[in-house]
This record gives structure tokens, sequence and C-alpha cells, in this order.
């Protein structure tokens, strides 16, 4: 079976709070923004050990929205504690800008990640955003998503 993670919120911890201030920060033009998202990113813990949802001839996968000029620290990361399983980005970047609304922002992140994990030809899929969860389901493609996590 192929199964696929998402990345914040479920392989690794994720602080709202701090991906909020981000935006606030963005909006007021700080400086070293992307200093701050780097350490953020590189200083993530591991919550959830893929394997213990996998057996022996499953394959596992990461899919994440995190923005592009984050590849390489979330490549070092993914290596450092999941070194056998490969990460996706986003082909297409969603930004909040270009969006009318969260739930738009939600939907276009859900049908990007489809694409991935049609591409993956994924069995199961694991997110911790009920939002994404949502979406997914509704534009189902055969793929079991399950909701794991995340805030209410």
């Amino acid at each position: 079976m192929k199964i696929g993670f998402d990345l914040d919120g479920v392989l690794c911890d994720c602080s709202g709070t701090i991906l909020n201030f981000e935006r606030v920060f963005e909006k007021m033009n700080v400086d070293n923004i992307d200093k701050i998202d780097q350490y953020y990113y590189k200083e993530r813990k591991p919550l959830l050990n893929p394997k213990l949802f996998m057996g022996e001839q499953d394959i596992g996968f990461c899919i994440t929205s995190r923005p592009r000029k984050f590849r390489d620290v979330t490549n070092r990361w993914m290596n450092k504690y999941y070194s056998d399983i490969p990460v996706y980005l986003l082909k297409n970047e969603i930004k909040a800008k270009d969006c009318v609304s969260f739930d738009d922002i939600m939907r276009r992140v859900a049908i990007e990640k489809i694409k991935l994990i049609e591409e993956l030809k994924l069995d199961v899929y694991i997110d911790d955003t009920p939002n994404i969860i949502y979406w997914m389901r509704k534009l189902n493609t055969g793929v079991k998503f399950i909701q794991y996590g995340g805030l209410l």
C-alpha cells in the first residue's frame, strides 16, 4: 500500500501562533523573515512516526504545502528524521494573497495535493487540516483521506 503523510502537523509539530506572527511580519516588511522561517522549519520536532502506520510492504510519501523556498531545509529535516520517505512540495504554490477566502486557500491546497496523490498513486493520505480533508473527500479520487491531529 502507498501511504502519504502531510508534514506540518502530522510528521512534525507545527505552531500556528508562530506562523501567524510570520504573516504579520511579512505585512510589516520585517527584515530577515526568511531567516526566521528557516530557523522555524529547521527546529520542528517529530510528531508521528509514519512507520507505525506502515507494514513491511508499504511505501511512505510526504506531501507538504510549504513554500518552495524552504525545499532545502525541508529535505534536510526529512533526511534527519525520516530518510527513507521522499518529500514532495506542491508544484503550484498557493499564495494567500491570490485567494478570495480561507476556504478558497484550503480548496486550492487540496486540489494541488490531490494532483500529487494521484501522480504517486497513493492509497491513503493523512492530513491534520480539517478543511483540507473536507475538500479532498469532496473531490474524492478513490483515495482514503484520514484526518489526524489538527486544531479544533
